[in-house]
């Protein structure tokens, strides 16, 4: 799934559950970092270490995929606030650092479980072992059903969220209100 919408389904998930506890941003900067190995392999014939024809190489593996998360958080954050300010929403920033980093790691680590569900060639716990428990345990179409429905899913939680909070009024300070 190099630079599909899919991978973002987890994230859109949290984002609506949890909405301060995940930087969008960062984790999509992460889904991009972990597919450029498979672009270049696409484009060269080799990955980056230059085995050829291997798609998912070194960037879909643990240690790959924990130093590509370190590179997202590292850039996460000045690339968050950029982001958000350019969208005018810059009551957010500051964006904790922890955010930061669980976007990154959720990000890679989490499109680092989907690929090796569902490709052959990701080999997740190289170099210790090119055992692959994941292939082929839930078919490709019920994993991009599963991604499909979390983003859905937290796209309408987050929106839901969003028109709850702009509908109901806004108390003042001191004063109370009943619930309902």
């Amino acid at each position: 799934m190099p630079f599909t919408p899919f991978h973002m389904g987890p994230g859109l998930l949290w984002k609506g559950l949890q909405p301060a506890g995940l930087s969008l941003i960062t984790f999509g900067l992460a889904q991009v970092l972990i597919d450029l190995e498979p672009l270049y392999v696409l484009k060269t014939g080799k990955d980056f270490l230059g085995v050829p024809g291997h798609l998912h190489g070194i960037s879909h593996t643990l240690l790959g995929a924990t130093v590509i998360g370190v590179l997202a958080g590292a850039f996460g954050r000045p690339l968050t606030h950029l982001g958000l300010r350019l969208l005018g929403q810059s009551q957010f920033i500051p964006v904790r650092w922890n955010v930061i980093w669980w976007s990154a790691f959720f990000g890679t680590y989490s499109h680092l479980l989907l690929d090796a569900v569902m490709h052959r060639d990701v080999e997740p716990f190289v170099p210790i072992s090119r055992w692959n428990p994941f292939v082929g345990l839930v078919d490709v179409g019920t994993l991009h059903w599963f991604c499909i429905i979390t983003a859905l899913a937290g796209m309408l939680l987050y929106v839901g969220r969003w028109m709850i909070r702009t509908a109901l009024p806004r108390a003042k300070v001191g004063e109370t209100r009943p619930l309902l």
